[in-house]
């Protein structure tokens, strides 16, 4: 004989999965008297819920927003959550790895905009009218950012050609194509919940330009390149410095000053080899700086190996590596990420998504996978029975602690 389930968990079945009318009972439930230890409740509650879950209970009371933020954001390390999203729905899906399960989260205000990246725990958002934000999807606070510059004058025709072609090739409207090809990656200086004293830096445009704007600011600085015919792939700030590596394997730090300037560090060109369809990446390891390079078979656009390499601060070297120990890195559309390995994911591994800008609305797959350093195989970690590919990539979400 099946054991009935308790009315206050039928009741939060029927709130994940309903339409509302369910979430003001339970509000009504929790604010009230209709049960007298509340907070042993929540804290029952919250042992089981997956982030989706929590996100879409937060409205219920403050106690129980207090306590899912604690719950999701007490672990210094705690594992990024795959994000996936579309913009014509307003619902996200948020895929936790340590629980292997998908929670879902309503938010009304980011219909219509697609997350372009993500950094800090923000995702970043923009419209049909290039109007970009900073979202925080654990509160659906945002901060408004200006429009990104116009392409330049001389670019301005090859630019519009180009969202031409991709339209055409994918039947969606230059409108469309604007809007998901405009950002190829943004990341924050630090996170805005803790301080207002953060620079955002985007790589935009089909050229891949640099931009970077500061709180209190009306416009995006350009950063001008002495390179023309290098794109900016990839930036991580790195000891207080921003490093920013090209698809001709040059590594630039940039003056953050009055009138940013990109400086040369080294050119890697004859280390790594001439290999321009990788996509590469910067992240910080053990507090050291590693280069990171992924290499896909473009006819059927899916990844089959990376490359390790360590940056030598002194002498301005790279040095390749085997292994990268007891670490997993989350790379992708995501500002990166490495995390201590623990039993809820593998260590000496690459957990990557599907962020091929060049491939995008044309040829989906689903490139998600675990590359493992020491067998060098790629692993799936996301079955297509779950995840059906779609024309927005998905993107790693990280885990921040909230100030209180």
């Amino acid at each position: 004989m099946a054991v009935p389930l308790h009315p206050l968990h039928q009741l939060l079945a029927e709130v994940v999965e309903g339409d509302g009318a369910e979430l003001s009972l339970l509000r009504i439930c929790l604010q009230g008297n209709m049960i007298e230890d509340r907070e042993n409740v929540l804290e029952k509650i919250r042992r089981y819920l997956p982030l989706g879950d929590y996100i879409r209970l937060g409205p219920i009371c403050s106690s129980w927003s207090a306590r899912a933020r604690k719950r999701h954001y007490s672990l210094r390390h705690g594992l990024p959550y795959l994000v996936m999203q579309n913009p014509e729905n307003i619902e996200m899906r948020f895929f936790n790895l340590s629980r292997q399960v998908i929670g879902l989260a309503s938010y009304p205000e980011v219909h219509g905009r697609y997350c372009c990246g993500s950094s800090q725990g923000w995702l970043v958002t923009i419209d049909f009218n290039l109007e970009m934000h900073l979202f925080d999807p654990y509160s659906s606070s945002e901060i408004k950012l200006p429009p990104l510059p116009s392409p330049q004058e001389q670019h301005i025709e090859e630019v519009e050609q180009k969202n031409r072609e991709r339209a055409q090739y994918s039947g969606l409207t230059e409108a469309q194509v604007r809007r998901d090809c405009s950002v190829y990656k943004v990341i924050l200086s630090t996170d805005p919940r803790t301080s207002s004293d953060y620079i955002v830096v985007a790589i935009f445009e089909w050229f891949k330009r640099l931009a970077l704007w500061k709180p209190g600011a009306s416009t995006w600085v350009t950063v001008n390149s002495y390179y023309p015919y290098c794109r900016m792939v990839d930036m991580l700030w790195h000891k207080g410095v921003l490093y920013v590596i090209t698809d001709m394997h040059l590594l630039f730090t940039l003056d953050v000053g009055p009138f940013p300037k990109l400086i040369l560090i080294n050119s890697y060109l004859n280390v790594i080899g001439n290999v321009f369809r990788e996509l590469r990446y910067l992240v910080e390891l053990e507090g050291e700086l590693h280069l990171i390079f992924k290499e896909v078979w473009s006819q059927h656009n899916k990844t089959y190996s990376f490359t390790v390499f360590k940056f030598n601060s002194k002498n301005k070297e790279l040095t390749g590596l085997k292994s990268i120990g007891d670490y997993a890195l989350f790379l992708g559309g995501n500002h990166s990420i490495a995390v201590p390995s623990n039993d809820e994911c593998q260590s000496d591994s690459i957990y990557f998504t599907d962020d091929c800008t060049e491939s995008l609305h044309l040829c989906r797959k689903a490139d998600l996978g675990i590359f493992n350093m020491k067998d060098e195989t790629v692993q799936v970690f996301l079955s297509s029975e779950v995840y059906t590919p779609e024309p927005f990539p998905p993107l790693w979400l990280e885990a921040r602690p909230y100030p209180w």
